[in-house]
């Protein structure tokens, strides 16, 4: 415990609150007054909150939960970390089972093919250019942990430098390259060539021809490499809100604390972005003293580690850092009662930027997660909430246990010390040992009570108790092999109660943060798109224009079914297989409708480019007019497979076997395969 406080107090140093000071000549000093003023109430929440995230990052941890004693059993129970390592593969297959996570319904005829194209750039985005797989775990994962997670959207805008050099130009080429925005020219020389006039019989026609040439051209060239939406998961001690609100939509301000360096702040500057960087030098490398930064020496100290920033001390004045406050809310600049959104960024005593909000969303760019939420209040329950106190008392019986075995197999005695009783021998034990005593009486056992039943039965007792509280039974995890219900049907039934509470979470997942989420991507691509560009789905190129992204959509999440309902749904599909050749002879159905039941099934064991498997009888018809007999091509195929490639019929063995030693299928091969651009990295529009 000692070094771990050590570790603690090394990222714990004085508050720098008393260097902030309020300029009165500088004309920002109102607005500033203002931010601060906000800030410092925001602070006040948040150090009455950190406390209890840090209890709940230490129960999620299970290293200590300081209640420890020296040379007695320190084993923490480590439930709630069980819980959410558990919860979270069945809430990633909710989301990312299906093809799309998101889906854009049109809200008007006008609008369908624009929200076709918006589901698939938004689903591209996603996945593609935001990380959306990883950055989903790790929102959810925060979110379990300390009841909220909070999440950060903004446009980025990345660059690269491309330096050139020309031997020489012609004026015209040099002049084009000069008035390309994209171009600096960093130097270059000027020659002017003078040719005199042209004569005839010795008479001069015309004047002197001047040709100007460019020579040793050296420049740069600017090239953006992405455009888009970026997502990033902010530590919630880095996040400060309205202490009245309790969403985000009603918060009146919202703040997030940052470090930029030196480098990153110079090049917004240059960028248009920041103004009067080299008025807040003085405050690079102050010494961290908020208690936002002593709850991240504390998570470093979970792990045995010192804070991150104690090992810096950059000699680069391009690596120092510089802390940031990054403020969006509603403001009253003119005393008129009336407010209108702001972003303010704040280093030190100094405005870098003051504008109205740049999204035409006109929200805080912040999205929230919450397994579990609370009338009128802006935190969510997490895992700790809900089982912390269970964890504490199953860590205390526990250690008792194994306490009391530790005195068992190494039990204590009584000796008398008049009589000669060599104490070197009793206190290192060996086998095969002599204690040498004048008495043999002179050395008693001290024999402790067994364990008794009782603890057991506490354990189990505690652990019934835990499952209930977070829904997560022993038959999810698929460790109950006591179970009476030896059924399928009993199980199943047992599986889809237990599986309500997850589906329930899922669905506010999906309705308070991820629906949000996807309506601000919407908004930023309407307002920052302007010009078309390529993107590849499935190895083919999809072009979108500005057009396409016009338009009001309603955005759906998929969230998925859990596993029996989803076998549930696959088991129809084949059984309406099974009917086809019945329906196709009574007109019920007809060859498209048999592969909307097939592609169905695909996508439900998890194939997305279905169009890679089976082919569609209506571009089938088209590509070959000789295939006019589709139909009943479809029902004799059917008939003689006997409906469903799982049996049921007599005809069975006509489909070949998908086990260990057969080959998969033209349909179904083992494994797909896709490359995932890597994402690039650099500066956000919104802060």
């Amino acid at each position: 415990m000692e070094d771990k406080n050590e570790l603690l107090n090394a990222g714990r140093k004085e508050s720098n609150e008393e260097l902030i000071t309020f300029p009165v000549s500088d004309e920002d000093s109102k607005v500033l007054a203002m931010v601060m003023e906000d800030i410092t109430a925001a602070k006040r929440l948040n150090d009455e909150k950190i406390p209890q995230w840090e209890e709940f990052y230490q129960l999620y941890r299970a290293k200590s939960i300081g209640t420890e004693r020296e040379g007695r059993s320190q084993v923490v129970s480590s439930d709630v970390m069980d819980a959410v390592e558990w919860i979270l593969p069945q809430m990633m297959r909710l989301f990312f089972s299906r093809q799309n996570v998101v889906i854009c319904n049109p809200t008007g005829e006008e609008d369908v093919r624009n929200a076709e194209m918006f589901t698939k750039l938004l689903n591209y985005q996603f996945f593609k250019g935001m990380n959306g797989f990883e950055k989903s775990y790790l929102w959810m994962k925060a979110a379990f942990i300390w009841g909220s997670g909070v999440g950060k959207l903004t446009w980025t805008q990345q660059y690269r430098e491309e330096p050139f050099e020309f031997a020489e130009l012609p004026e015209e080429d040099f002049l084009d390259l000069q008035s390309d925005p994209a171009v600096e020219i960093l130097q270059y020389d000027r020659e002017v060539e003078i040719a005199p006039a042209p004569s005839i019989f010795g008479i001069r026609i015309g004047s002197e021809l001047e040709t100007v040439r460019y020579k040793n051209i050296v420049g740069k060239r600017v090239i953006k490499t992405f455009e888009g939406p970026q997502f990033e998961v902010i530590p919630l001690e880095d996040f400060y809100i309205d202490p009245t609100a309790s969403c985000i939509e009603d918060a009146k301000f919202c703040v997030h604390r940052v470090f930029r360096t030196l480098d990153e702040l110079y090049r917004m500057q240059d960028a248009g972005v920041y103004k009067n960087v080299e008025k807040i030098e003085a405050w690079v490398n102050t010494p961290r003293g908020e208690t936002a930064d002593y709850v991240k020496a504390q998570r470093a100290a979970e792990f045995g580690q010192s804070p991150p920033w104690s090992f810096l001390n950059s000699s680069q004045k391009g690596r120092k850092e510089v802390e940031v406050w990054e403020y969006w809310g509603q403001l009253d600049l003119d005393d008129s009662g009336k407010t209108e959104p702001y972003l303010v960024v704040v280093a030190g005593d100094t405005i870098l930027r003051k504008e109205k909000n740049p999204y035409n969303h006109g929200r805080p760019p912040f999205v929230i997660l919450r397994p579990s939420l609370v009338p009128f209040q802006f935190d969510g329950v997490g895992m700790g909430h809900l089982i912390g106190d269970f964890q504490k008392a199953k860590t205390s019986i526990l250690r008792q246990m194994l306490d009391n075995l530790s005195f068992i197999n190494n039990q204590m005695w009584i000796v008398d010390r008049n009589q000669g009783v060599e104490m070197e021998s009793l206190l290192n034990p060996r086998p095969g040992g002599v204690v040498r005593t004048d008495r043999v009486d002179a050395v008693r056992p001290v024999t402790p009570q067994p364990l008794q039943q009782v603890s057991i039965m506490a354990l189990e007792f505690i652990q019934t108790q835990i499952e209930q509280r977070h829904g997560i039974t022993r038959y999810n995890q698929g460790l109950d092999a006591r179970s009476l219900n030896k059924t399928a049907t009993g199980v199943s039934l047992i599986m889809n109660a237990s599986q309500q509470r997850i589906e329930l979470i899922g669905r506010i997942f999906a309705e308070t943060g991820f629906k949000p989420l996807f309506k601000m991507m919407v908004s930023l691509n309407q307002q920052f798109i302007s010009e078309g560009f390529t993107i590849r789905l499935f190895n083919e190129p999809v072009r979108f224009e500005p057009d396409d992204l016009r338009g009001e959509f309603d955005i759906d999440v998929e969230v998925g079914a859990n596993v029996a309902l989803e076998e549930q749904r696959q088991q129809q599909m084949m059984t309406l297989l099974q009917m086809a050749p019945q329906l196709i002879q009574l007109g019920l159905m007809m060859p498209e409708h048999v592969y909307h039941v097939v592609e169905s099934l695909l996508r439900s064991w998890g194939y997305k480019d279905v169009n890679a498997y089976i082919i569609n009888p209506v571009e089938q018809v088209s590509a070959q007019p000789g295939l006019q007999g589709g139909g009943a091509d479809i029902m004799q195929l059917l008939a003689s497979m006997g409906g469903s490639p799982n049996g049921g019929g007599t005809t069975a063995e006509a489909v070949p076997s998908q086990g260990a030693g057969a080959s998969p299928g033209p349909g179904l091969p083992g494994a797909m395969a896709g490359n995932v651009p890597v994402q690039p990295q650099g500066q956000t529009f919104g802060g």
